[in-house]
């Protein structure tokens, strides 16, 4: 019997995750520009998977660093606008192109998680945003307890990052229509 209950929970909560990532391209449908974007995803993030900080940062190669460009976060965590990419989590998604769950984030020598861990954040994701296959940025999540669920939870954030490309693509095209009609 205790078997069934913890599958018909987690059934239960999968239902609800598809539920909002729904709401959550209703909501971006409408978006009309990449601020837009950012704040839903990001603030809608923390409704459907067990995070307290989501950002989504942008490489700027330039400056050897990563932008953050949205936070939404229940406390203060890494106050600063961008992250070097030496030495960081992010450069090693971004190298790799793949989404990375990172289980304990104390115990990576990443210069970004070290920072994460230090503020009370345990568990954490990374994700790729691509727009027309190319990575334009990444999703990421930290938790501050150890996750059970971590592929499903790691499924979800791909899921909102697909949404977040297509969305991104979209605004930007309408953006880039729009320019090119006022010339």
């Amino acid at each position: 019997m205790g078997s069934e209950m913890c599958i018909r929970d987690r059934y239960k909560t999968y239902s609800k995750q598809l539920e909002s990532l729904n709401h959550v391209a209703e909501e971006l449908c409408a978006a009309t520009n990449e601020s837009e974007v950012f704040s839903i995803i990001t603030r809608s993030a923390s409704h459907i998977i067990s995070a307290q900080r989501i950002s989504y940062c942008v490489p700027n190669y330039k400056d050897k660093c990563f932008e953050i460009r949205a936070v939404f976060s229940e406390n203060e965590v890494m106050k600063s606008t961008t992250v070097d990419m030496e030495n960081s989590a992010l450069l090693f998604v971004l190298q790799s192109g793949n989404p990375q769950f990172f289980e304990n984030l104390a115990a990576t020598n990443f210069s970004d998680h070290i920072i994460l861990s230090r503020n009370g954040l345990y568990s954490g994701w990374s994700v790729p945003v691509r727009v027309k296959g190319e990575i334009v940025g990444l999703l990421n999540a930290a938790s501050n307890m150890k996750i059970n669920e971590r592929a499903q939870q790691l499924g979800v954030i791909k899921m909102l990052s697909g949404i977040m490309g297509v969305t991104l693509s979209r605004v930007n095209s309408v953006s880039y229509t729009h320019l090119r009609a006022h010339e």
